[in-house]
């Protein structure tokens, strides 16, 4: 199956705005590789921007460049997330905090980036890892 445009109303229906008598906060569940890469790649992000959006998280490494995203749009959004959780799950210690620190080192100066996982935590990632 080849790639197709995404449904722009489609991703727009799915923002679910958590106080929207305050700044919005949202969460976008996005299930296609495809549009998720198309969201957070292309100018959609300008239109979450205009619907006050503020940050955008996860940001999963699988799929974007952080670095890139945070550069582009300095100053006007915040990204969230990035440490991959298959590198918590079978990282070493050493390994983790070698990512840790690279994203520190290359992403908190400014700021518009808060350091998390690429998703949610889950049962099979070792909190003895250094949580």
């Amino acid at each position: 199956m080849g790639y197709r445009e995404p449904d722009i109303n489609r991703i727009l229906t799915s923002l679910e705005f958590k106080e929207p008598d305050r700044v919005p906060v949202m969460e976008l569940w996005i299930t296609s590789n495809e549009v998720y890469e198309y969201v957070l790649g292309k100018e959609v992000i300008s239109l979450l921007l205009l619907l006050g959006v503020r940050g955008i998280h996860p940001v999963e490494p699988t799929y974007n460049d952080i670095y890139a995203l945070k550069k582009k749009w300095y100053g006007k959004i915040a990204f969230f997330g990035n440490i991959d959780v298959v590198l918590l799950t079978t990282g070493t210690k050493e390994e983790i905090k070698v990512e840790v620190k690279k994203h520190l080192d290359g992403l908190t100066e400014g700021g518009g980036y808060i350091i998390g996982s690429s998703t949610s935590i889950f049962k099979g990632i070792p909190l003895k890892k250094g949580f």
